[in-house]
């Protein structure tokens, strides 16, 4: 027996129960993890972003940008942990939000954020005193698993509440709910409604009322009762428990012994005041609970066990409310998930089929029964490190099951080529493993490294996203390569006795392996008689798929596949909560009476929660509105987005409707410009030269900015003079001021767990309107009569900026434009980055690009460096193996002739250039290395053997064509089910894998053994 360390293989063979027994078990493991591992739809990307926000009442955006945006941003630049390129404020009136972005190496961002908030409260005292709150927050949890709508069109909204906690108790009972959330709760009010002249007429001054109605709704302390062996702590009782309560409070008592009550100057009414933003669906109110599953739960059997919860629930409820969801993420990752078994399972049958049509029956079983084994083994150690079964781990499965199945059918090969040449059955079964066991482990590494430097370089969401394609190719190409090694020399020695060339095989004549292998020979001997012909076609080869490649289209991510969009309604700044929900309103009941809606949830004033990860909510805006629309089939979503955005994009004056596919874009627009300057007046200059030139570009269908438009302002002049004489204060004047427009928070009923807020305001049909401002009251120390606004102060119109924004510290408008349906991003960006480029504007003025430019540019540039790097570590393993550069750089060729059928099935398929291709090109150099290394490792050994170059190069090409052509069209053949899909997002890289391996078979065929006889004759003639 030989006993060098290879020897292995044979022990395996002679105690074959051993392999046979692990085999056994880790496929029954693989089968287990099969039903039960987690589920996804993608994998879980983190999100790197958090919120600070500051609030500083009565100010104007540019007064909040300055006082406080500007402080926070240079505050936030001291932390190390924060990406301040990506880190930008947004100043409105009376509010900043920082939305602070984390860098990409940070680990614990929890830590960091804990650290952030304590820092925030020293800050706060280096801000103005008048503000009110500095807060930070990372806190958003994870996308939505399902989104809930309670709705009835007769029942109030603390009846829906009622039953949205019954659900919700009911739901928290499994253990696989993280977080539950809820959405459009409107708590009843109970609303003082004062009437000015009243207040007058008794004498009786707001402040009065206001502590009066304050201390009469405290709890209140009542000490105890203390005996000899007992205390007793005293209750008192609550003073408020209805309206009709607070009506009777007394607020005045005269000297002759009158009283006057809250109801003698104002009327009391419980309602429900809604003035920032509410929920409604299909008509009707509505209440939406959020539910996120907790990682590592299987989200499809989480979707099951909700909804047998809810269906037992329905059955407690009234017929008047009605249950339905909104998002449901378990059913989009079980269609999901069905749909790529169901490729998956398609992939696997074309692979066997392929086996079974070139090679002989037995020879065929055993090359496909490692596909199932390996397949079912990678499952198993999935689980075991915590991969999860998601649309990009089983697209990895896809793309490498060509390859598990290639290093069966090379030892496979070598196997049968041995019995053709009389080496008995039980030293051909572990000598074709052992001879073969270098070159196949060297093309297994070489994949591995190219795939590796995923994890390298790729970093932030994409990372996140590519990770799990990293591992499960890892772990699946090396239980292929044990399989290869340990398992099919005993399944050769078993079933396969005889080679290729036996007797039967003679009678029943040629098959089609030997009429290709003939036809072969024939064409790669005329090859190498013009060796040089040949190596200068590859060269232009090489050359048209380079510039096959430059012409290409670039879309990093398409369109999300899914039966739900988002309709999203902007209305110019100041536009109140009642207009905004009647347009609203008006667009869902359309949307409603299309027989392809099954749903459609209006959020007004505000946005749905994220229900995808890539899909952010809007900040809440009383000029803002979305529709969340689910309908019957995907097919139904893309038709309905083309067609109404046709009509309905600006069918209402003041809005646009933005209709919304969802994609993977984390970006507010796929084309941003960003204007960088010293002040506002110099960057709005320059945005405008920027927004004429873009308005002429036909493919964008909104044009528009991020300081929005003007927004009109009351602003009053106080007179000081009059105003000292009677104790009125600026304090003083903005408090009168807000109660009588917004109300003032005085007392809170309690019914149970319920409460009730007291809201004291003047009558809305006597203060609302504009114009009335001047005849409100305000309250003064001095004066003992309310005072009318306008004795103390003059009203005139004023303008302030709707929004100011500051990126990197520095203030930045951002023109952001959005860009017809079927129509690429990049294309109109190039066209729109020229004109701007002939643009003289001045030197202070710096322009950046944003949207889906500069994603690109953050994901391409460590792809490059990915693809980059994978060649030099293919390089350095080639090297060690063959200690030759001119037979590394040899078997490396075979890279670049594959992109000419890589960019020619781009082109045929009508694909756009994105990630999921680059990722197919980075798989495909790999791939192709292993048909290089199978026909040079061979050549080399001829060589070695004494055979001349020229011949050595030949008989390799004849050789070694069988093993090549199995495993290029095994690979080829499992990726067809990803074109087929018609997936926007897998469907390229199957095409680049597909279309790229079938181009350089034919080439390495060729070109590859005229140039290594090429210039094996060059080196020896050097020599």
């Amino acid at each position: 027996m030989n006993t060098d360390r290879k020897s292995i293989i044979e022990l395996s063979l002679k105690h074959r129960q051993v392999p046979i027994t692990l085999c056994v078990f880790l496929c029954l493991a693989g089968l287990y993890s099969l039903f039960t591992m987690p589920r996804q739809e993608f994998p879980e990307m983190k999100l790197r972003q958090g919120l600070v926000i500051a609030v500083l009442p009565g100010a104007t955006s540019r007064q909040v940008d300055e006082q406080v945006a500007k402080p926070l941003q240079n505050y936030l630049f001291g932390f190390k942990e924060v990406d301040r390129s990506k880190t930008y404020s947004q100043s409105r009136e009376g509010q900043t939000t920082i939305f602070v972005e984390v860098n990409t190496d940070v680990k614990d961002q929890d830590a960091f954020w804990a650290k952030l908030r304590l820092g925030l409260q020293e800050i706060k005292s280096q801000l103005p005193p008048q503000v009110l709150v500095v807060l930070g927050t990372n806190d958003f949890g994870d996308a939505s698993a399902v989104l809930l709508t309670i709705t009835s069109k007769t029942r109030s909204y603390r009846e829906l509440e009622y039953y949205l906690e019954k659900l919700e108790d009911r739901l928290r009972t499994n253990p696989a709910v993280s977080k539950l959330k809820h959405f459009g709760l409107q708590k009843e009010k109970i609303t003082v409604y004062v009437d000015p002249a009243r207040l007058s007429h008794y004498g009786v001054k707001p402040a009065m009322l206001i502590a009066g109605l304050q201390m009469e709704g405290m709890l209140g302390y009542g000490g105890s009762v203390k005996g000899a062996d007992l205390e007793i702590p005293i209750h008192l009782p609550p003073r408020f428990n209805s309206e009709a309560d607070v009506a009777q409070q007394i607020v005045y008592a005269g000297p002759d012994g009158a009283i006057v009550r809250v109801k003698d100057v104002a009327r009391v009414v419980r309602e429900y005041d809604v003035e920032d933003s509410f929920v409604e669906a299909n008509g009707g109110r509505a209440l939406v609970l959020s539910m996120e599953a907790r990682f590592g739960y299987n989200i499809v059997q989480f979707g099951h066990d909700m909804d047998a919860v809810i269906a037992e629930f329905r059955k407690t409820m009234p017929p008047d409310i009605e249950i339905s969801k909104a998002a449901d993420m378990p059913s989009v990752v079980q269609n999901s998930i069905n749909r790529f078994f169901f490729d998956f399972a398609i992939a696997i049958i074309a692979v066997i089929l392929v086996t079974v049509l070139l090679l002989p029956k037995k020879i065929a079983v055993v090359a496909a029964i490692t596909i199932p084994i390996c397949i079912l083994q990678t499952i198993a150690l999935m689980q075991v490190f915590g991969i999860e079964l998601n649309t990009v781990s089983l697209v990895a499965l896809v793309v490498v099951l060509g390859m598990i199945v290639d290093n069966a059918i090379v030892v496979i090969d070598n196997h049968v080529e041995k019995l053709d040449h009389g080496v008995d059955v039980w030293e051909s079964s572990w000598t074709s493993a052992r001879e073969l066991a270098i070159p196949v482990f060297t093309a297994t590494l070489a994949i591995m490294a190219s795939f590796g430097t995923f994890g390298i370089f790729m970093k932030g969401s994409t990372g996140d996203f590519v990770g799990p394609m990293t591992y499960t190719v890892f772990i699946a190409l090396g239980i292929s390569f044990i399989v290869a090694m340990l398992l099919v020399p005993i399944l050769s020695f078993v079933f396969i006795k005889t080679g290729l060339h036996n007797k039967a095989a003679i009678k029943k004549g040629p098959s089609m392996l030997d009429r290709l292998q003939s036809t072969y020979d024939e064409l790669l001997t005329r090859t190498m008689k013009d060796r040089r012909k040949a190596v200068n076609f590859g060269l232009w080869m090489i050359a048209l798929g380079i510039a096959l490649f430059a012409v290409l289209p670039q879309q990093l991510f398409p369109k999300m596949e899914r039966n739900q969009f988002a309709v999203e309604v902007y209305f110019k700044q100041g536009t109140g909560l009642e207009k905004n929900a009647a347009v609203t309103r008006e667009l869902a009941g359309i949307l409603k009476a299309d027989t392809r809606v099954k749903d459609a949830i209006a959020f007004i004033g505000t946005s749905s929660p994220r229900f995808h990860t890539m899909y952010a909510p809007q900040m809440p805006a009383k000029n803002y509105s979305q529709i969340l629309v689910v309908t019957q089939t995907q097919k139904d979503m893309e038709a309905m987005v083309r067609e109404y955005d046709a009509k309905y994009r600006d069918a209402f004056p003041d809005a646009h409707v933005r209709w919304k596919q969802l994609d993977f874009l984390p970006k507010d627009a796929p084309v941003e410009i960003r204007v960088t300057g010293d002040s506002i007046e110099e960057i709005k200059t320059a945005a405008a030269a920027i927004k004429k030139v873009m308005a002429d570009e036909k493919d964008i269908i909104w044009l528009r900015d991020d300081y929005h438009d003007e927004l009109l302002s009351a602003d009053l002049e106080l007179d000081g003079e009059a105003a000292n004489r009677i104790g009125l204060t600026r304090g003083m004047l903005g408090a009168s001021v807000a109660m009588n427009r917004g109300g003032l928070p005085v007392s809170t009923v309690w019914e149970g767990d319920y409460p009730r807020a007291v809201v004291l305001k003047y009558d809305r049909e006597k203060s609302s309107a504009p114009e009335k401002l001047e005849d409100q009251y305000v309250a003064a120390l001095l004066s003992p009569q309310p005072v009318l606004l306008r004795q103390v102060a003059k009203l005139k119109p004023g303008f302030s900026e709707g929004q100011v924004v500051r990126r990197n510290g520095r203030l930045t408008l951002t023109i952001l434009a959005d860009i017809a349906f079927d129509r690429l991003a990049n294309r109109v960006f190039s066209r729109a980055q020229k004109k701007i480029n002939a643009l003289a504007l001045p030197p202070s003025v710096r322009i950046e690009y944003g949207g889906e430019y500069e994603k690109m540019i953050e994901d391409f540039t460590p792809l490059g460096k990915a693809l980059l790097t994978s060649m030099f570590l293919i390089f350095i393993i080639l090297l060690f193996q063959f200690q030759k550069v001119r037979l590394a750089l040899l078997i490396m060729a075979t890279m670049p002739l594959s992109i000419t059928g890589a960019a020619l099935g781009l082109h045929l398929m009508r694909y756009p250039f994105g990630l999921t291709s680059f990722l197919g090109i980075i798989g495909l150099f790999a791939m192709v290395v292993r048909n290089g290394i199978i026909l040079i490792s061979y050549a080399h050994e001829l060589e070695a053997k004494g055979m001349s170059v020229n011949d050595a190069a030949l008989a390799a090409g004849k050789r070694r064509l069988r093993p090549i052509f199995l495993t290029a069209s095994a690979a080829a053949v499992g990726v067809i089910p990803l074109i087929l899909s018609g997936s926007s997002l897998w469907g390229p890289l199957g095409t680049v894998i597909c279309f790229g391996l079938i181009g350089s078979t034919v080439l390495t065929l060729l070109v590859l053994p005229a140039a290594y006889a090429l210039y094996g004759e060059k080196e020896e003639a050097a020599k």
